[in-house]
C-alpha cells in the first residue's frame, strides 16, 4: 500500500504522500491520521513498506547534521545517514535477516534540493530525473509526472501524480499530505 512522491525544483523539494493503509488480512483497507510524510530535523522522509518503519524513522532516528557543502551530501547519506536509520530499524526490532542480508524497508529523503531514494537494503541511490516515487502507485505517479508539464508547480504535479496513482491503485487513497524542503 501507499504512494510517495518526490518532486525537486528551483526552491528545494516538494513530498507527497497519501494515507492507505491495509489490515491484518491484506484485504481490509483505511485511511489513516498520522501523515507518510513528515519532517525530522533537516529532513522531510516519506515512507512506504511499515507504518513501524515510519514511527521509528519520525520518532526515534535522530540524524546527524548535513555537511554544508552540497558536493559531500550524497556521501554523507551513504556513510552517516543510512547507518543510522540501519541502527534505529534494528534496535526497534525492524529489520530481518534475508539470504543473509540485512533488509529494512523503503523510503525517500529530501535536503535541500536533492532527493535519495532508500531501498530496503539501505542502498542510496540519487535519481537522474527531477522526482522519484515509491510504493504501489509508483508506476502510475511516475507515468504522470513524466506526462505533466514541467511549467506546473512541484506541489500541484505531486498532487496529480497522487490522484492518478488513488484512481489507478486500490492501494492509494486520499487525504494525501505534503511537505518542502528549502534550496538552501
Amino acid at each position: 500500500m501507499t504512494c510517495i512522491v518526490a518532486v525537486r525544483d528551483k526552491r528545494g523539494v516538494v513530498m507527497g504522500g497519501d494515507s492507505c493503509g491495509a489490515g491484518d488480512n491484506g484485504w481490509a483497507r483505511a485511511a489513516f491520521k498520522r501523515p507518510k510524510v513528515f519532517r525530522n530535523g533537516a529532513f522531510v522522509i516519506g515512507y512506504t513498506d511499515s507504518f513501524r518503519m515510519g514511527q521509528l524513522l519520525e520518532f526515534k532516528l535522530e540524524p546527524p547534521t548535513p555537511p554544508r557543502r552540497d558536493a559531500d551530501l550524497h556521501g554523507f547519506m551513504v556513510a552517516d545517514f543510512a547507518e543510522q536509520v540501519r541502527a534505529v530499524e534494528k534496535a526497534g526490532g525492524y529489520t530481518k535477516i534475508e539470504n543473509g542480508v540485512e533488509v529494512g524497508g523503503a523510503f525517500i529523503v529530501a535536503v535541500r534540493a536533492r532527493i535519495f531514494l532508500f531501498s530496503g537494503a539501505y542502498a542510496v541511490l540519487e535519481p537522474n530525473e527531477p522526482f522519484v516515487a515509491v510504493g504501489c502507485g509508483e508506476s502510475f505517479a511516475l507515468g504522470a509526472l513524466r506526462a505533466l508539464s514541467p511549467r506546473m508547480s512541484a506541489q500541484a504535479r505531486c498532487a496529480v501524480a497522487l490522484q492518478v496513482a488513488a484512481a489507478s491503485s486500490g492501494g492509494v487513497m486520499p487525504p494525501f499530505h505534503f511537505e518542502r524542503t528549502a534550496a538552501r
